[in-house]
């Protein structure tokens, strides 16, 4: 599923009727966060993996109060592999071990 800002994701979280495996999220966004949107979604959906993305780097992101695991992390541009890299080790992080 993709949604267009954070308001229209919680929508669709709240009223899928799957289960939603990962949410793939912009750290800074108009409205909503991406932190904002995570904590709100995590209601819902408390086993749903998250990866957040940025265009601003960690330390930036740091800058603006938000905390980001490296793990979950994915700074902007990033590759097809970078990306499918942090979504299976979000999706498996028993395999980091």
């Amino acid at each position: 599923m993709e949604a267009k800002d954070g308001e229209e994701a919680l929508r669709m979280m709240e009223t899928s009727k799957a289960a939603i495996n990962l949410l793939l999220t912009d750290v800074i966004m108009p409205e909503k966060s991406g932190p904002e949107l995570v904590k709100q979604a995590d209601e819902g959906h408390p086993k749903t993996r998250v990866v957040f993305m940025s265009g601003y780097s960690g330390d930036m992101v740091k800058r603006h109060g938000l905390l980001m695991q490296e793990e979950s992390f994915l700074e902007k541009p990033f590759t097809k592999r970078s990306l499918h890299k942090k979504v299976y080790s979000a999706l498996h992080p028993e395999s980091e071990k």
